[in-house]
């Protein structure tokens, strides 16, 4: 027979699920995300719910915990992987909160005490004073004893700005790929690059060039060498990255100049054949990469992967402007002004013909598009109006608003 306790137990347990149930998605959601008693990040500011981030600001003000779903602003569901980050989203933590009950789980902050770890320095010693404070901690002399933080260096390299920040230089080089010190591995179709060349020999148009601010990029030097990096416009000229391509294998150029070399060969017509092949390359109409910057899609580029970045506070359209190849990609790459940006369009993938080679995401690299080939241009406190999937490559092509490096659209190309 059940006790009274029992029964008090059960109807709060009832109530509790009954006040549940007739609560909206988005409640349940920051129950997920948020937790009890927590504001939500909106992006550079903060709200009760998600659906108090735009304040009448409409998309660009739905950012951080929150996504704009067609003509709202919901939490952006908890991540599912097994690290501090998402356990704390799915029990409506902090992940400092998460991290404070279990000291250790991955992606909690560890600090290395030199031989053992431990969520601070000052946790280190446990008892046995400066022979257990080694590693990123140090004793610091006096009555009593304690063991501080070692002092980060002061390089812009990702082991001095990982410790200034109390993150892991992994951690910090998730958030911020392009930093000195950073191991890249990456090896897109298309990528953005000072000059076209090397193993990008196709030019695909620019990204925008804003007159307005210093202009900012993520690319590789010239010729598509060196290094991915974070780059600055000369402001003293337009300058900005252009879109640079492998060529297509099989194309109808490279058949064509194969078949037209061959032809050539062992007279003297060689010599002509061989310079009309490199004139091909060097002309925007020979261009035959996998992505294009256009006014608009189509032809041999019909998959709309994306808009390039333009400035959403009003700035003039005669100070932002980019390259681009014509309507349906096609004649040859010419100046035109944002907004809106160009239109950057990809031939089918072989995996999914409804989708493109490339695409356009939102902070980071993800999904089927894992390959990074840089950050679009921007400028810094500026809101950036651009075109592209979610985060880490999620969710369709749609409207959305960058506000910082972990934010702005990169260039995303699935493996080949």
């Amino acid at each position: 027979m059940p006790t009274r306790f029992s029964i008090f137990v059960f109807a709060a347990l009832a109530s509790r699920a009954g006040a549940v149930d007739t609560e909206g998605d988005e409640t349940c959601a920051l129950q997920l995300r948020g937790g009890s008693g927590h504001d939500v990040d909106c992006g550079g500011h903060s709200a009760s719910t998600c659906d108090g981030c735009p304040k009448g600001h409409g998309s660009k003000w739905c950012g951080g915990d929150c996504e704009w779903s067609g003509d709202s602003c919901k939490a952006r569901p908890c991540c599912m992987a097994i690290k501090a980050e998402c356990m704390a989203c799915s029990e409506g933590l902090t992940v400092a909160e998460y991290c404070a009950r279990n000291p250790g789980y991955a992606g909690c902050p560890k600090v290395d005490c030199g031989g053992h770890y431990n969520t601070t320095c000052a946790n280190c010693e446990q008892g046995h004073g400066s022979a257990w404070c080694n590693g990123d901690c140090e004793w610091h002399a006096g009555y009593p004893g304690s063991c501080v933080p070692r002092p980060c260096c002061k390089a812009m390299t990702a082991e001095c700005l990982a410790c200034s920040k109390g993150v892991t230089e992994q951690e910090y080089c998730q958030s911020y790929p392009y930093t000195a010190g950073c191991a890249t591995t990456t090896n897109p179709t298309c990528a953005l690059c000072s000059t076209c060349g090397g193993d990008y020999t196709e030019d695909g148009g620019r990204s925008t060039y804003f007159q307005s601010g210093t202009t900012q990029f993520a690319s590789y030097d010239k010729e598509c060498r060196g290094n991915m990096q974070v780059r600055t416009g000369d402001n003293s000229v337009v300058y900005s990255p252009h879109l640079c391509c492998a060529r297509r294998e099989g194309s109808l150029l490279e058949v064509d100049a194969t078949s037209e070399v061959a032809e050539a060969q062992g007279s003297l017509l060689e010599v002509d054949a061989t310079s009309e092949v490199a004139g091909a390359q060097a002309t925007g109409s020979g261009s035959d990469g996998s992505c294009r910057i256009c006014s608009y899609c189509g032809g041999d580029y019909p998959v709309r992967s994306g808009v390039l970045t333009s400035i959403g506070n009003g700035a003039p359209s005669h100070s932002q402007n980019f390259e681009a190849y014509g309507g349906q990609c096609s004649g040859g790459a010419s100046s035109a002004q944002a907004p809106p940006g160009g239109d950057f369009c990809c031939a089918p993938s072989k995996s999914n013909t409804n989708e493109g080679v490339c695409s356009v995401c939102q902070g980071s690299c993800g999904g089927e598009f894992t390959e990074d080939g840089g950050t679009l241009s921007f400028v810094a406190g500026k809101d950036m109006k651009f075109e592209g999937r979610g985060y880490s490559c999620g969710g369709s092509i749609a409207s959305r608003v960058g506000y910082d490096q972990s934010s702005y659209p990169h260039i995303c190309c699935k493996q080949v």
